[in-house]
């Protein structure tokens, strides 16, 4: 066996279903808010006022003010208000990414001075996880009847087995209700936590 070609072939598949679930992060996003992220989803996100944005749709009021300067105190300002919004209608700290995790890649140096993408994958991947936890919470809100998250496009990167008999209410299955609407087409560090069977 050439372990060299192994761990390619498993970094490529990864590296695929990173992208299904940031594509699927991107379509609900932009369901929810109305707009559009005009550059690569992490830049998109990066600011944070789209995502005060999402979680104002969500429960309206989440963020008082969203700063709209273009200073990266700012930029922190309005992520930390997003991450306080989650954990208000009832996610853990532990399902929430960090600010760093939507740093610009370009900081992400080794020693030698190349781009640590293994690093900013790993930290994109946390933010995609908060919006999987996002997207189980607001199933929950009775006041909710937006668009909602594709769970089951989440699946590879959470380890769920393709073979399991878990059940992941994605908006196919929500959408057939009359509560819901609207339509878009579906194409970690340690410390934060994935869901157990009992969770998805």
């Amino acid at each position: 066996m050439d372990i060299g070609k192994t761990n390619e072939r498993l970094t490529e598949k990864a590296a695929i279903d990173l992208q299904v679930v940031v594509n699927e992060a991107t379509e609900w996003i932009e369901a929810v808010t109305g707009k559009k992220i005009l550059q690569e989803f992490r830049a998109g996100l990066e600011d944070g006022t789209l995502l005060c944005e999402l979680i104002n749709e969500i429960k309206p009021g989440s963020v008082k003010k969203i700063n709209r300067k273009n200073i990266t105190i700012a930029h922190l300002d309005n992520l930390k208000q997003f991450l306080t919004a989650c954990e208000s209608i009832g996610l853990k700290d532990s399902q929430l990414f960090d600010v760093t995790d939507l740093q610009a890649p370009s900081t992400l140096r080794t020693r030698s001075g190349g781009v640590k993408h293994t690093t900013a994958d790993r930290r994109l991947r946390n933010v995609c996880i908060t919006l999987y936890w996002l997207g189980r919470k607001v199933i929950q809100l009775p006041d909710y009847n937006g668009p909602q998250l594709n769970l089951d496009a989440f699946r590879e990167i959470l380890d769920i087995p393709n073979n399991s008999s878990y059940f992941l209410q994605g908006y196919e299955t929500s959408s057939s209700s009359s509560n819901h609407k609207g339509h878009y087409p579906h194409t970690s560090s340690s410390s934060i936590r994935l869901p157990n069977a009992s969770e998805v």
